[in-house]
């Protein structure tokens, strides 16, 4: 993986217009040392006042009024950017994690996603199996699906039982676009995929909780840690995508029993898997053959060779790695690592197994 460090550093010009400039001042400077690679722009904001505040003895520096008065105009989303996907550069050749939230914060935040409220059309610009309903939504949930607290029985609620739809169009909005190029997502293959996915999922009436709003959660989580908590900062699109896939699909057709259970039992799915990981290789082996059986799901058609090959590699890892028989040890194994390579996994680029690891 050639993706480079992400350093703290501020950013005189952000070239999507959504971002404010971090003030080039020492007090922002120290205070993002301080903070770590977790800081957002609105813990910057949050600094400044709380000096201004503190010590008004301090001269008033013109950047930080200026970066004030343009978080007054920004997105929540965009208050919640880590200071430290600021930066494009990653010498890979797919765009790193800065990139995939400016795609994010243009396509989403700035109402490009068809159909959703306040943009230009609330028609989706292509014909879609089933888009998700946006009209349905109440402006909160669609705000609030970036925060770690979201509420995803409302979501199942709101949707009328159809979260996972939703989850996932929004979650992967950063890469939906009209004809498939390098990483991105066609728009209607991609309603299609999440569509029949979904439908492959039980209801909460058949399957109490390893049904279709649990991975409706998992996929909130997985973006809200990649977005509220800066993850995306730690991978290329690639990899980005390929753990957002992985949790839409990370339960696929679960029928509500352990995988000791079906090994007992020695049903056909034990017999498949060997008895190992039953359940997730199952998850993961419906996945691509659902794209393999029904084109107008194969959201990877298009692809070059070396990002599809990669991209199911990282899917099969992420999927097969939520395994709990194996949580202790990779618990262990991480740990491990951390006493390796440090706590920053930023440094962590050249090790594969590290980055599988984190993954």
């Amino acid at each position: 993986n050639k993706l480079g460090k992400p350093h703290l550093q501020v950013v005189r010009s952000i070239s999507v217009g959504q971002a404010p400039n971090i003030p080039d001042t020492d007090g922002v400077n120290e205070m993002l040392a301080e903070a770590g690679p977790s800081a957002t722009l609105k813990d910057v904001a949050r600094g400044i006042l709380d000096r201004l505040v503190e010590r008004p003895e301090l001269e008033v520096q013109v950047e930080e009024i200026l970066f004030l008065k343009d978080c007054l105009g920004a997105s929540l989303e965009t208050l919640a950017m880590p200071c430290m996907l600021l930066q494009r550069n990653t010498g890979d050749v797919t765009p790193g994690g800065y990139d995939y939230l400016m795609i994010y914060t243009k396509q989403v935040n700035a109402n490009s996603c068809p159909g959703t409220p306040g943009s230009r059309s609330r028609t989706p610009s292509v014909a879609f199996s089933r888009p998700p309903s946006w009209e349905s939504l109440d402006a909160n949930i669609l705000e609030d699906f970036d925060k770690w607290d979201f509420d995803s029985f409302q979501l199942s609620e709101a949707t009328k039982g159809s979260p996972l739809h939703f989850a996932g169009w929004k979650a992967l909005g950063g890469f939906l676009g009209e004809e498939p190029s390098d990483v991105f997502l066609e728009m209607e293959r991609t309603s299609r995929f999440l569509e029949a996915v979904e439908d492959m999922y039980a209801r909460q009436d058949t399957v109490l909780y390893h049904n279709n709003v649990h991975a409706a959660d998992v996929t909130q989580c997985v973006h809200a840690l990649l977005l509220q908590f800066g993850f995306a900062a730690y991978f290329d699109q690639l990899s980005i995508l390929a753990l957002l896939l992985g949790a839409i699909v990370h339960d696929m057709g679960h029928d509500g029993r352990t995988n000791s259970y079906h090994a007992n039992v020695c049903d056909d799915i034990a017999l498949t898997y060997n008895d190992i990981s039953v359940l997730e290789n199952m998850h993961i082996s419906k996945t691509f053959k659902l794209m393999h059986s029904d084109p107008s799901t194969n959201i990877l058609e298009g692809f070059k060779l070396e990002h599809r090959n990669r991209l199911r590699k990282e899917m099969v890892e992420v999927v097969l790695g939520t395994d709990m028989s194996s949580h202790f040890g990779n618990v262990a194994d991480f740990k491990t690592l951390i006493e390796k390579l440090g706590s920053d996994p930023a440094e962590w680029h050249h090790e594969p197994k590290a980055m599988s690891a984190l993954r």
